[in-house]
């Protein structure tokens, strides 16, 4: 009789494990879908619902945030009154879309010409109906219409961070680093980025042109020096968590580059934008990838560790193990 007992109580358990498992699954994925009834999309069918690994790493992201904005104490406040909130807003890279109820965190240097595109066709800004169409310099027109500090009416910003869907996009930081380098320094014709080259050029060699007239006027080592050394603010190489706030916005979803082809149908669909396609068309050979990071970094043995220490917040926050 016991061991008819302790059988029906193992196979009991067996069975309450194997529910609890279903059923947790179904509560995750139901977790990035309530709202979808802000679009008054009643029903669900099962092609609807992403895969569960996309599923499963979206909340594997969202517990690394959580956990290490304890960890490294960030804070997770937002300002109440209108001056403090004003000010917290000004500093964030939110921008947003009416029309799919949408707040997106574009950083510089992670895919953020590729989601501004995508937020225009959306809004109607500019005349194309494919995002893969646009070409061009199209920052002025974002920032002047979509940064949510250019709403001005801080009730109108407040119900949008409170009611939109929210999105983060990052990268692995040191690949941020050397792309932001690459891109503003080496063959730019950017006249800003032209006279802060030579300005910390000065700064960091003894000479005014560099000795190779070939080269970039700013030495990747120059670069390095000044980054890891400084508290400069320019977006283009600022911290994640200092344009984003991710330990105090509550965002719905955590975008890598890395992924991007994973992440953004599975959002894209998720938040009704399942019509519009996501650029991906940077050319393979100038993207940072690994082979190029090593031959850079080749260059400042000395300054990786800084460099590593200068983004550490950022690469625990997301999840990115040290390079170095």
């Amino acid at each position: 009789m016991a061991r008819i007992y302790l059988a029906i109580t193992i196979a009991t358990s067996a069975i309450c494990i194997l529910l609890y498992g279903l059923l947790s699954s179904n509560i995750l994925q139901n977790e990035f879908y309530t709202k979808i009834q802000y679009f008054k999309k009643s029903s669900l069918s099962e092609s609807d619902f992403p895969p569960n690994s996309v599923v499963e790493e979206q909340k594997l992201r969202f517990q690394t945030l959580e956990k290490s904005c304890r960890k490294l104490k960030i804070n997770k406040i937002i300002p109440k009154d209108d001056k403090g909130f004003i000010k917290f807003i000004s500093k964030t890279k939110l921008y947003f879309s009416d029309k799919y109820k949408l707040l997106a965190c574009l950083i510089p240097k992670v895919g953020c010409t590729n989601f501004k595109k995508v937020l225009l066709v959306a809004e109607g800004l500019v005349n194309a109906s494919d995002a893969t169409e646009l070409s061009g310099d199209i920052h002025d027109i974002a920032n002047l219409n979509l940064h949510l500090q250019t709403l001005g009416d801080v009730k109108e910003i407040k119900h949008r961070l409170n009611t939109y869907y929210k999105i983060i996009m990052v990268r692995e930081p040191l690949h941020r680093m050397l792309s932001a380098y690459r891109n503003k320094f080496e063959n730019s014709k950017n006249e800003f980025f032209k006279r802060m080259a030579k300005k910390l050029h000065e700064k960091y060699s003894n000479s005014s042109i560099p000795t190779d007239k070939s080269s970039p006027l700013l030495s990747f080592k120059e670069f390095a020096t000044h980054v890891s050394s400084t508290d400069d603010n320019n977006e283009h190489w600022q911290l994640f968590y200092k344009l984003c706030s991710p330990c105090a916005v509550k965002y719905d979803f955590i975008a890598k580059l890395e992924t991007i082809s994973d992440d953004m149908p599975f959002i894209m669909n998720t938040i009704g934008m399942s019509n519009m396609t996501f650029p991906q068309n940077y050319p393979p050979q100038k993207r940072t990838d690994d082979e190029k990071l090593e031959t850079y970094f080749k260059e400042i043995p000395d300054l990786r560790g800084l460099l590593v220490k200068k983004y550490k917040y950022d690469s625990e926050l997301f999840g990115y193990p040290p390079l170095f």
